[in-house]
């Protein structure tokens, strides 16, 4: 018992910063959002019909792990939002407990405390865990995997990798990259390279079959394949990029590539260049630290060469995207404290307590602050929608159909049948598709997103004729949509 207290000790520190952002970072606010409520209202199919579906419209641009979690979670009679945001709290304790037995394993001894510390107390980490999305539940699959790579020794574990590799898959489109440099990290040990294509065929069968079960339902409005060629993903009449115009999105997406991995690692709260040359300074020392095993050294190099350019790639940016990024920065931090601690005896390990004190400190402030923004500004939204979909209990018959750019927003809040609206400046083309379902409501959202509340605003002023406004809030209103 003893020697394992020597084992665990070090996440009594890390359990308590988790415990404290949790109480800092809850707004009060519930998960509200696109992205939030497609998973639950796909949940909420797959367990009434089995059909990956959003709201009955068009099917799931996701992989279906989550909502299969959430839809379980339902299943045995627990409140689905708020045991997902338990969950996620956990989750973030085992992503400390993960990164620390993979620092320990590193040779980081005691000194991977202050990689858990680093891994679990970020301000870009605590944006995404009051939410109801997979992306903390993928960055711990995605930091076992790092941790399975370090410790592989026989035939037998490349299969429990293999099964890390479609659990992340599951969670997030995106795992097929884990999964692919998780082949090349097999290709940098003799004994176990005949597995290489294993991770890889693995992610890439996961990936196809999903697409595959969803192919027969409606494309989604925002799907990967109907989005990811546009010049404008909010603004289908500017066309496709050509082979060229894709290239070209390296250089010109770099930068909110760039600014999305230093709030990710390090917090919006540091300024540049610091933000910069401290993201390079942790993320070499990540590098670093796993120099000397060759599988990890190869999984590291393989995942920042795919990823990066593939974040540019895509047509979107978050924070979140860039989260995995964070466990190898972690792991540098705690080679840096390590080494710091063995070259500078107690000077060393005093300033390593300092400094990371201070990141403690200024995380948390910026976890506080982060709380504020959001009640001030997604909770009003929140509010009112809850609102607005009160009244369309009341005001809007039973079978009338309501349209809107927020359709999963409306959808999971309003028992009514919802047909999406797609982004596009034609305007026109969007009325169209409103008239030939029949809807006869309107519902705009134009200060949750900034792109598609500007193109609700555009929409409303066009047909000042078609709508009558019915309801409204200081956030979302209500239309009438009237007989041509």
């Amino acid at each position: 018992m003893h020697r394992g207290w020597r084992s665990w000790w070090i996440l009594v520190v890390p359990v308590a910063v988790v415990a404290g952002w949790a109480l800092l970072r809850w707004s009060g606010t519930a998960p509200f959002g696109s992205d939030n409520d497609e998973y639950r209202l796909v949940a909420e199919e797959l367990l009434r019909t089995g059909r990956p579906v959003v709201a009955g419209v068009e099917g799931t641009k996701y992989p279906l792990g989550y909502p299969a979690l959430l839809a379980l979670i339902d299943l045995v009679g627990l409140p689905v939002t708020e045991a997902a945001l338990a969950l996620n709290v956990a989750l973030v304790v085992v992503l400390g407990g993960v990164v620390a037995a993979l620092g320990r394993s590193l040779g980081q001894r005691g000194w991977s405390v202050a990689a858990a510390l680093w891994a679990v107390g970020g301000a870009g980490l605590w944006g995404s865990v009051f939410v109801t999305m997979p992306d903390v539940a993928f960055l711990v699959v995605f930091a076992a995997v790092a941790f399975r790579l370090a410790r592989l020794d026989t035939p037998a574990e490349v299969w429990v990798l293999v099964a890390l590799v479609v659990g992340a898959t599951l969670l997030k489109s995106v795992g097929l990259l884990v999964g692919l440099a998780a082949s090349v990290a097999l290709l940098a040990l003799p004994g176990l390279r005949r597995l290489a294509w294993a991770p890889g065929a693995a992610a890439v069968a996961v990936t196809a079959a999903t697409a595959a079960f969803t192919a027969r339902h409606p494309e989604h409005t925002t799907g990967y394949a109907r989005t990811f060629l546009l010049v404008d993903p909010t603004d289908a009449q500017a066309g496709e990029v050509s082979p060229l115009g894709l290239v070209q999105r390296l250089p010109d997406r770099a930068h909110l590539v760039l600014r999305d991995v230093e709030v990710a690692v390090v917090g919006p709260h540091l300024g540049r260049p610091w933000s910069w040359l401290l993201v390079v300074a942790l993320l070499g020392a990540g590098v670093w630290a796993v120099w000397g095993r060759p599988q990890l050294r190869a999984f590291a190099l393989a995942f920042l060469v795919l990823w990066l350019p593939a974040m540019a790639l895509w047509p979107y940016s978050s924070v979140r995207f860039e989260l995995p990024l964070v466990v190898l920065a972690a792991l540098g931090v705690g080679r840096l404290t390590a080494s710091a601690s063995r070259a500078a005896g107690p000077a060393g390990a005093l300033v390593a307590v300092v400094a990371l004190t201070v990141h403690l400190w200024g995380q948390g402030a910026q976890v506080a602050r982060d709380a504020t923004f959001e009640e001030a500004t997604l909770g009003l939204v929140e509010r009112d929608a809850a609102t607005a979909a009160t009244w369309g209990a009341r005001n809007i018959p039973a079978g009338d159909v309501v349209a809107s750019f927020a359709y999963r927003e409306v959808a999971y809040r309003l028992e009514r049948p919802v047909v999406a609206l797609g982004y596009t400046s034609d305007l026109q083309s969007l009325l169209e598709d409103a008239d030939a379902v029949g809807a006869r409501w309107l519902v705009v959202m134009p200060s949750l997103y900034l792109a598609r509340g500007q193109l609700e605003e555009r929409f409303v002023a066009a047909f000042p004729d078609r709508l009558r406004l019915a309801h409204d809030t200081a956030t979302v209103d209500t239309y009438e949509l009237l007989p041509r």
